[in-house]
């Protein structure tokens, strides 16, 4: 078993909020593609079930509350873009959020990663893929059974996610579609997903 640092929680909870912060994305893309009273709507069903988190809780409370929040909110986006713009409309979504990944991913970091991979293509994976290891915790548990230069494999036992309302469509479309496509796109990276129930086991690997 691959030994990884643990995030601490205020971290964590630094990482849902920007994650929500980037979820603006999502209003704007509905406002534009649709309307601005689509666009009400849907930031109705959104406050209709955000829980507001207290200024004084501990930090490990107010990660749970804006984590679910976060989640719930996904899920909600997922259904009301199919229900408005059909499963088409969904896809367009899907290519658009990889391509703001893909924007607010691109900067110095990847540029340096890229100079490295042109060197030593296996240690500019292990580097990425240590880095993945340990910013993803902020979703779920998980343990790293295998760590080389051409895998990485994380098994999560129970996928926090699928707890709150709308993590299964955050799985199947947020985890399993949106993210392959990113690493695919920007990294060559082939991310592979099996689930079974609760758990996963996923591997990423350089593209051949």
């Amino acid at each position: 078993m691959v030994k990884i640092k643990e995030m601490p929680i205020k971290e964590k909870y630094a990482k849902v909020c920007d994650a929500i912060k980037q979820d603006s994305f999502t209003a704007g893309y509905i406002e534009k593609n649709l309307d601005k009273q689509a666009w009400a709507e849907y930031q109705e069903e959104c406050r209709k079930v955000a829980r507001p988190v207290p200024e004084d809780a501990a930090d490990k409370e107010k990660y749970e509350i804006a984590y679910g929040n976060w989640i719930s909110s996904g899920g909600i986006a997922f259904d009301f873009i199919r229900k408005r713009m059909g499963e088409e409309g969904l896809q367009r979504y899907i290519r658009a959020d990889v391509e703001e990944i893909k924007r607010t991913n691109a900067g110095p970091a990847l540029f340096f990663l890229k100079l490295v991979k042109l060197v030593s293509p296996g240690m500019a994976f292990t580097m990425m893929a240590r880095q993945m290891a340990y910013k993803l915790q902020w979703i779920t548990d998980y343990s790293v059974p295998e760590l080389s230069h051409t895998r990485v494999v994380m098994e999560i036992p129970h996928c926090k996610v699928l707890d709150y309302p709308g993590g299964e469509g955050s799985c199947l479309i947020g985890c399993q579609k949106i993210y392959e496509i990113w690493l695919a796109e920007q990294f060559r990276l082939e991310m592979k997903t099996r689930r079974k129930g609760y758990s996963c086991t996923f591997s990423i690997a350089p593209i051949k």
